[in-house]
């Protein structure tokens, strides 16, 4: 659910300010609004400093990575920044090799076919009167040379020749010339394995410096305290006298505040917040809803403050979408198995983010059960156990697509019957019962146009009286003057209610796509056929292959519509905008460190 918070002023005497914050820092609660915007040469120099150090923490972390073997000690380091410097500027010495190495590669790559030559033996030649001009030219049409000029050929690749053209003194050839650089071809290549030595020696500082990435993670984070301190003390409003501060905090953090209030003898000021505030959303969920956070923080969605909570549908419904897009109970197996591999790879891993696969994973094994497919075998090719599971009904087309509009049916009537909860004591709550009526005579109607199901007359009064009760109720007389608009909408609104009902159906056509491109590729591993080593190894590759790409179109299709049907469809009926920001709390990240 979405916490209460409660609008908080903190005052405290302008000497006491930096003391102040550190007491709140500690108390770790209250979300700081800035009364001007943090700016300041301080915080500047400490968000550069914070850079540097990010910067040199990645490396160490790639270099631990990539070089295994320096584990991570907890000791406190005693030159932070020292190291910080020393990491930073191997990090620009690697830069200024790889550019170089990137700049040599480019030459090499334009000498090489003309082979290992000393350019200063060519200058040599020039004083003493013999020119050695080097060109490129078409085999097709090769360069005129002059009179008492000898004509080699260097290397020749398609239809592009190099050659040498050597005569005494100057001679005139029009022509794309090469011009040599300072160093020979043996020379660049000795140069790029310097380069490739002097990588290595590096890569071993870092690795050297990787076993006190813990001590600099806590740097760092003591640098991001500090950042914060900074900040919040450059948005505090002042005076002659007092300074002072604002913000939210959870409505059972503010006992906290009061009291550390009472110690240290602020001021203070705790309110509901207003309509216009701006106040952070903070959600806490049930232990069963907590994998679904893990989602929302990966698609950086958050319900307002004043918006509604909808983890629970959320994840209920987005586990059943995931098991009719991805169709298969093979597929829904491997996505346990990878679950349990990478839980095990990431044992100090949140687990959320699993126990959210494994619900997929579990609903998906059922729904396959149940629809008889693994891996699109038919069903001559499955054993007598995995026959006896299959649902009759739901192998047939009409009825998936009459399931499909169902859930969708189902899911805006939840959607709509919160928001008439919400509105329970008022008229509005009628115009919610009408666009619940709406919803299932747009399902009827759906059902008659697709599948040829009969259309009830009472349908269609229900489908009237819902509109008239949704044009009546559904705006406050209070606000028709602002609100009309609303009703001059409702006819789009009714055929986009309609085509919401329709775009259920993505569900039965994407499921029904999965299962004919895993039938293909079963189809091609077959004709390629077992019989041999090497036709068995053709197959297994198809098999693998194919499959492996339905497995990740699907985990894809998900991302794109099982979450679209919960973030718009059924949100936009909610009224649910997704427009929180997040609680942040001025709360301190690492211990106090010595300078």
């Amino acid at each position: 659910m979405i916490t209460p918070m409660k609008k908080v002023t903190v005052f405290c005497l302008a000497s006491d300010r930096d003391e102040t914050l550190a007491r709140l820092q500690d108390l770790g609660v209250l979300h700081l609004v800035p009364f001007t915007p943090p700016a300041g040469e301080d915080l500047d120099a400490a968000r550069r400093h914070l850079a540097r150090a990010v910067l040199s923490l990645q490396a160490l972390e790639g270099a631990a990575a990539t070089t295994p073997g320096a584990p991570a000690s907890a000791e406190t380091l005693t030159a932070p920044q020292a190291l910080v410097d020393d990491v930073a500027a191997l990090l620009e010495q690697r830069r200024r090799l790889d550019e170089e190495e990137q700049a040599l590669h480019q030459e090499q790559r334009r000498i090489e076919p003309f082979g290992d030559f000393d350019p200063a033996r060519l200058r040599a030649l020039a004083n003493a009167g013999i020119r050695v001009r080097l060109f490129r030219e078409s085999t097709r049409q090769p360069l005129a040379c002059p009179e008492g000029v000898e004509r080699t050929v260097l290397h020749e690749s398609g239809a592009t020749r190099c050659v040498a053209l050597i005569g005494r003194g100057d001679f005139d050839v029009r022509g794309d010339e090469f011009h040599p650089s300072e160093r020979s071809l043996g020379a660049l290549r000795q140069r790029l394995a310097a380069i490739a030595g002097e990588r290595e020696a590096l890569s071993a500082r870092l690795h050297e410096h990787a076993g006190h990435r813990n001590a600099l993670q806590q740097w760092t984070d003591s640098l991001r305290d500090q950042i914060r301190l900074l900040e919040a003390r450059a948005g505090m409003g002042t005076t002659t006298a007092l300074a002072y501060l604002h913000g939210f905090a959870p409505a059972d953090g503010t006992a906290a505040i009061q009291a550390a209030a009472s110690t240290h003898g602020w001021g203070l000021l705790i309110e509901d917040p207003a309509p216009t505030d701006a106040v952070p959303t903070l959600i806490r969920l049930s232990r069963w809803l907590r994998p679904i956070q893990s989602l929302f923080n990966m698609i950086n969605i958050l319900p307002g403050y004043r918006e509604v909570d909808v983890s629970a549908s959320f994840l209920l419904f987005l586990a059943l979408f995931f098991a009719l897009i991805v169709d298969d109970g093979g597929y829904g197996i491997v996505f346990l198995l990878l679950t349990l591999w990478m839980r095990r790879k990431k044992p100090k891993a949140a687990p959320e983010p699993f126990q959210l696969m494994y619900l997929f994973s579990a609903v998906t094994i059922v729904v396959g059960v149940l629809t008889g497919t693994y891996f699109g075998l038919t069903e001559l090719a499955l054993p007598v156990p995995c026959l006896r599971t299959i649902s009759a009904w739901l192998n047939q087309s009409n009825n998936m697509m009459h399931l499909c509009l169902l859930i969708g049916a189902v899911h805006l009537t939840v959607a709509h019957a919160w928001n008439g909860a919400r509105v329970i004591n008022t008229l509005q709550c009628l115009a919610q019962a009408g666009w619940i009526g709406l919803t299932w005579m747009l399902f009827a109607v759906a059902e008659t146009m697709l599948l040829g199901a009969p259309f009830h007359r009472w349908v269609g009064w229900m489908g009237a009286g819902s509109i008239l009760a949704i044009l009546v109720f559904m705006t406050p007389p209070a606000k028709l003057k602002t609100d009309w608009i609303n009703h001059a909408m409702l006819p789009l609104s009714v055929m986009s209610g309609f085509g919401d009902i329709l775009s259920y159906l993505r569900l039965f056509a994407l499921g029904v796509a999965g299962v004919q491109l895993a039938m293909a590729f079963d189809t091609i591993a077959a004709t390629v056929g077992f019989h041999s080593i090497g036709r068995a190894i053709g197959a297994s590759v198809v098999l693998l292959l194919g499959h492996g790409l339905n497995i990740i179109l699907g985990a894809m299709s998900v991302l794109v519509h099982g979450i679209r049907l919960n973030a718009l469809e059924f949100s936009m009926h909610m009224g649910l905008e997704w427009s929180g920001s997040p609680y942040k709390p001025f709360a301190r990240q690492a211990q106090r460190l010595p300078p």
